[in-house]
This record gives structure tokens, sequence and C-alpha cells, in this order.
């Protein structure tokens, strides 16, 4: 169901936001099939994720890739927070907080894992990627076909069932992601 609502961009023409309840699949029988091998290749094949299809990618290259994946793709909120914040906060910073929000202004808030003393904490690379595996293989993906654009929400929660992240993006941002991360110059061969 869509109402109007205010959105995280003062300059949001549509402000149109949409109960998540509603928009809620389950990622390889709902959505499109290329949607479908998009989540395929996020859940499975991403760099540096938990699974054993997972190629590394060195950790010096990490902010180069992150910034060559979110740099003019208009993402009008982005914010990574520590594994003691408090993310309620930049939830409602973003206009992602409740379970209505707009969809059509990209934006994320991804909280990062604690890492123990003395071990390299989480990129935001890392972070971003690890988030996106875990809403597909829990089944916390929302889709919206909008026309000419999809629009998807991936959520994220902790093992306290806190949200730990919510990223409003559209296909065509998964599929530059895939381009970049697949990009061969970044693997230790």
């Amino acid at each position: 169901m869509k109402k109007s609502t205010k959105c995280v961009s003062p300059d949001c023409r549509v402000c149109t936001s949409f109960q998540l309840d509603d928009l809620l699949i389950v990622p390889f029988e709902g959505g499109t099939p290329d949607t479908r091998k998009l989540f395929s290749y996020f859940l499975y094949s991403a760099p540096n994720i938990e699974s054993t299809h997972s190629k590394k990618i060195p950790l010096d290259l990490h902010n180069e890739i992150f910034n060559r994946m979110i740099d003019k793709r208009h993402y009008r909120y982005q914010k990574f927070c520590g594994a003691s914040a408090v993310i309620d906060k930049e939830f409602e910073k973003g206009h992602l907080d409740g379970e209505s929000f707009c969809l059509k202004c990209k934006r994320f808030v991804c909280k990062k894992k604690q890492t123990a003393k003395g071990k390299i904490p989480e990129s935001d690379l890392e972070c971003f990627l690890r988030h996106i595996r875990n809403s597909i293989a829990h089944g916390r993906v929302y889709f919206l076909h909008g026309g000419n654009k999809i629009h998807i929400v991936f959520e994220d929660e902790n093992t306290t069932k806190n949200l730990s992240a919510r990223i409003v993006c559209i296909k065509a941002d998964l599929e530059h992601w895939k381009r970049v991360l697949s990009d061969k110059k970044y693997y230790c061969i």
C-alpha cells in the first residue's frame, strides 16, 4: 500500500512510502530472473563474504572498490556505524525507520560487526557486502517493480533480532556493483 510520506531528500518529487510487509519476497522465488541471478551472485560469489565461492580482495583495495561502487549512484544518505553505536538514530536520520518509507531515494545505514581486540576492523566494503548477503540468506529482501525501475530493500538483523542494516537500491545498482566487484584486476591470482 502506498501513502505520502516525508523523504530523506527534500527535492524528492515522489515521496511515496510503501509498507515493507507488502513487498517481502522469497529471494529465489520472487522478483525477476535477472534479479534472482544477482541475488545468487551476492549470496555466493561476491568477494570477501562467508562462502566457499567467494574470492578475496586485498584489504588495501577495499576503499577504492567501494568508492567505485557508490560513486555517481546518487545515494541520498550513507552511514556506517560502529559495532557499539546506537543505530536507531541513524535509521531515523536516513528515513529508514519504521515499516513504511520511500523507496525512490536510495540510501543505506549499515552497522559494522564487533571485531576482537587486535584484529583488523571490518572495512566498509566487507560490511556492505555482508549485510546484502545476510539479507538474501535470511529472506529479508523487499522488491517493488516500479515501471522502468526495480526497487529493492535489503534488511539485516543481528543475533538479538535488532536491525543492523537497511539498504535501499535499484536493480541497476546491483548490476553496477557486480561489474565493479568482478573486475579481475582486484584479485590475487
